[in-house]
C-alpha cells in the first residue's frame, strides 16, 4: 500500500515568528508525503513575504477572513490529503520523526486517530491526552494538534462553525463524536502547543467567553433530554466554581 498524503493546516494572523517555527518543524519531518497549507488572515507583519519565500514547500493564501474557524474551513477546501492535521502558528511537532511515527498508526477504518499533545505554559510542560469516552461528553473531547482526521469526514460532519470564535474545534469534535464517529487513541505525544492561543487566555472575561461557547456546544449537540438536564444542572454550578476560583487566585 502507498503512504497516505497528509495535509497539515495552519491558520495564522500577524504571528510571523510563530509561523516560522511551525513551518520549520513541518519541513524537518522525515516523512515527506505531506502538504503544508497555510491560511494567513491578511497579516501586516511580513507573514506573506515569509510565505512567498517558501516556494513549493507551502501552499498558502493571505486574505482577510472571519476568524479561525473560517480560516480552517478555507484550508480544508484547499487540502488534497487523505488525512488532515491542524497545527496553528507556533505549534510544532515533538521531533523530526513525529509525523512518520503517527502515520504508521493510521488505520484503514478509524475516521479519527488522536495522539497526546505537550502544552508549554511558561516553564511548565504538561501532557494533554485525548479524553476518555465518558469525559468527552463534558470536557474538551480531543486535542486538535494531535488529531488526524480523514479528509472525507469534513464532508460528512460538516465544516467548523464560524459562529464560534474560540472553541470551534471543541464543537466540531463533539458534533463528530455525537454522530457516532469512532476514534482510535494513542497516548504518546505527537506535537507541542505553547499556551499562547485565544483558548488559553486566563483573565475571567476570556475564560467566561470560552465557557459560554463550550456550553453552547453542549446544548447544540445534546443527544437526549436526560443529558440536556444534566448540562442545565452542571453549567451554573461549574461557572460558580470557576468564578470563585478565579477570584481566590487573583487575590493570592
Amino acid at each position: 500500500m502507498s503512504e497516505p498524503l497528509i495535509s497539515i493546516l495552519t491558520a495564522s494572523y500577524n504571528s510571523v515568528e510563530g509561523l516560522k517555527k511551525t513551518v520549520a518543524s513541518v519541513e524537518t519531518q522525515t516523512f515527506r508525503d505531506f502538504e503544508h497549507v497555510v491560511i494567513d488572515g491578511g497579516s501586516t507583519d511580513g507573514s506573506a513575504e515569509f510565505l512567498s519565500e517558501q516556494g513549493d514547500n507551502v501552499n498558502w493564501i493571505s486574505e482577510p477572513d472571519e476568524g479561525i474557524a473560517d480560516a480552517m474551513n478555507k484550508g480544508i477546501r484547499l487540502a488534497r490529503g487523505d488525512w488532515i492535521l491542524v497545527l496553528q502558528a507556533e505549534d510544532t511537532f515533538v521531533d523530526q520523526h513525529s509525523l512518520a511515527g503517527a502515520v504508521r498508526r493510521l488505520g484503514v477504518s478509524q475516521p479519527i486517530v488522536c495522539f497526546s499533545v505537550i502544552v508549554i505554559d511558561g516553564q511548565t510542560r504538561r501532557v494533554v491526552a485525548p479524553s476518555r469516552n465518558l469525559m468527552r461528553h463534558w470536557f474538551k473531547p480531543l486535542p486538535h494538534q494531535g488529531a488526524f482526521c480523514r479528509r472525507s469526514l469534513f464532508d460528512a460532519v460538516g465544516p467548523f462553525d464560524t459562529s464560534f470564535r474560540i472553541t470551534m474545534d471543541f464543537e466540531w469534535f463533539l458534533r463528530a463524536l455525537r454522530s457516532g464517529i469512532e476514534v482510535k487513541v494513542f497516548h504518546d505525544a505527537v506535537s507541542v502547543m505553547p499556551s499562547t492561543g485565544v483558548s488559553s487566555r486566563r483573565k475571567w472575561r476570556h475564560v467566561r467567553e470560552r465557557f459560554r461557547e463550550e456550553r453552547r456546544s453542549h446544548m447544540m449537540n445534546c443527544p437526549n433530554a436526560a443529558m440536556r438536564a444534566l448540562y442545565l444542572t452542571y453549567w451554573p454550578l461549574y461557572l460558580f466554581y470557576r468564578r470563585a476560583r478565579s477570584i481566590v487566585g487573583a487575590g493570592t
